[in-house]
């Protein structure tokens, strides 16, 4: 990330506090106004709509999702705050800190982007730029392998469990180059257990879906749909530099007049 590792280190002690100081220097305005969100508001009070019309935490209708309610003191419903996803009972099984909630909880919103790009931006590796936010993606990563440890734990009696996971990718076609050698995602890598989450996001004229063919935890990234603030993609996010191996086996699949090209690759964490 062109970062020094003492001042990532320094930032990781820090928490939440780097956090902030990171993207109030060098998020985008969508980037802070999320954070704001995940920081001060009740889950599903913001009006502001997302992917595809959707607000954070809620509905098709609007209405905030039951899995993102609690009941206070006296008995009455109001939306989950960021204590509370700290207090979620995934969260304390991987001893996640509040800075791992903060961190990959933001990353399920727009600031994706801002976490995404750079580090796919092989330019500006050789220019030699510092990442704009490089203590939020050390703790993504970090939080990923809590998470991931916390289920081979789980796991250990029966770790081999099949689990196809998704990517769609929009306007796009399969490089050659990808099919013959694969390839390596440089940032976070999203995908869905949802087959019609990944085809919604990929529909277009020209759409590749990737099926992840994951035999074990081993190979998978884990569920994060528990802070998701669109808890509905059910996503499982893959840690920086997982490589991408085709098996060879291709199809194409038309619906409702749009074909997908399904690849099937093996993933490497």
């Amino acid at each position: 990330m062109r970062v020094s590792r003492d001042a990532v280190l320094t930032g990781l002690l820090e928490g939440t506090a780097a956090i902030v100081r990171e993207v109030t220097a060098g998020g985008t305005d969508a980037d802070r106004e999320c954070l704001d969100y995940i920081l001060h508001a009740e889950a599903g009070s913001s009006d502001l709509m997302y992917q595809g019309g959707l607000k954070r935490d809620c509905d098709e209708r609007g209405r905030v999702l039951a899995c993102r309610t609690v009941a206070d003191g006296s008995g009455v419903v109001c939306g989950m705050r960021l204590a509370d996803f700290v207090a979620h009972p995934s969260a304390q099984h991987a001893d996640l800190t509040e800075a791992h909630v903060v961190a990959l909880r933001l990353y399920t919103t727009q600031a994706f982007r801002s976490i995404n790009t750079p580090l796919r931006d092989k330019e500006r590796h050789e220019r030699g730029e510092a990442h704009p936010l490089p203590v939020t993606v050390a703790l993504i990563r970090d939080a990923l392998g809590k998470l991931r440890a916390v289920e081979a734990d789980h796991s250990r009696e029966s770790p081999l469990r099949r689990v196809e996971l998704y990517r769609g990718m929009k306007d796009v076609t399969a490089p050659a180059s990808f099919m013959e050698q694969g390839g390596t995602e440089l940032a976070p890598m999203s995908t869905t257990s949802d087959l019609s989450v990944a085809m919604r996001y990929s529909a277009s004229v020209k759409a590749v879906l990737l099926r992840l063919i994951t035999e074990s935890f081993y190979e998978r990234g884990p569920d994060i749909s528990f802070l998701s603030a669109f808890p509905g993609e059910a996503e499982f996010l893959f840690p920086p530099l997982t490589f991408l191996q085709p098996t060879g086996d291709v199809e194409t699949v038309t619906v409702e007049g749009l074909a997908y090209e399904v690849v099937d690759v093996r993933p490497r964490i």
